[in-house]
């Protein structure tokens, strides 16, 4: 592996993102972190390169910006970084209704899972492609399949993730560049505000997965090209089918149990 050679993770410092980044590092491979945690991502950094004896580099930055995609790639450029594995994701979570969501927080969901990652792509792809070799990660989540009230822009942007993932991954196959739609259902992270008491339950019942579990998984799928990677696939794509299956007024049942857990 060239010295120069990175894997890059967004989001990386901290949650699923951490977990990507030290098993890249376990298996030798130079790490650059892109987050907008400055103290984690030192920490990180350092603790990665002490650990796993690999070069390390940070960026700081907010990927919830127009703008982010093509300022990641042009420090990579000035730092003469090759990134060979580019994963795409960093995000957020929240349940909220389309009209009482602020338009600041739908601009920054919509920036930072779909214009962000979608502008990564198409930059770091064209190098990988030159060179003939490369490996794209893109996360996205079972919610890719679930049209429910409360998760409407989740789930949509999930959505976007997992078709471009699969569509440019036909379009660069022939260039030996792979691109791999990862969709995860609830992983045992920060992400959705769960007790830790729900999170063990939950991994004891196979509902939710450690996120060490899944990125070592997810990059043993990415390397052998696969497309996409279900996790727990009897758990999740039985998740799925039942989504897609639910009928108007159970869905509108479940939206009217909300509406009055919140009133009280």
């Amino acid at each position: 592996m060239a010295n120069n050679t990175y894997a890059l993770v967004t989001g990386g410092s901290s949650g699923i993102g951490l977990a990507f980044s030290r098993r890249l590092a376990e298996l030798g491979h130079n790490i650059l972190l892109v987050s907008n945690q400055r103290h984690e991502l030192e920490v990180v950094a350092s603790e990665l390169h002490t650990n796993f004896g690999i070069k390390t580099a940070t960026l700081f930055i907010d990927l919830a910006r127009q703008e982010a995609a093509q300022e990641v790639f042009d420090f990579c450029r000035q730092h003469n970084f090759e990134v060979e594995i580019l994963i795409n994701n960093a995000g957020i979570f929240y349940f909220k209704y389309i009209y009482e969501t602020d338009i600041s927080l739908i601009n920054k969901i919509l920036n930072l899972h779909i214009i962000t990652p979608a502008l990564m792509v198409k930059l770091f792809s064209e190098p990988m492609r030159e060179g003939k070799n490369g490996y794209i990660m893109n996360i996205s989540s079972i919610a890719a399949w679930m049209k429910f009230p409360g998760i409407a822009f989740y789930g949509a942007t999930k959505a976007f993730v997992r078709n471009v993932s699969m569509g440019v991954a036909e379009e660069l196959c022939s260039s030996n560049v792979s691109a791999t739609a990862v969709c995860p259902g609830a992983v045992a992270t920060d992400l959705y505000n769960l007790s830790p008491k729900y999170q063990k339950l939950g991994i004891r019942l196979g509902i939710i997965v450690l996120p060490e579990k899944l990125a070592k998984r997810a990059i043993k799928k990415m390397f052998k090209r696969r497309k996409q990677y279900i996790p727990s696939p009897l758990v999740n794509r039985s998740a799925i089918w039942l989504c897609n299956h639910l009928p108007h007024f159970l869905i509108q049942a479940i939206k009217q149990k909300i509406d009055n857990a919140n009133i009280k």
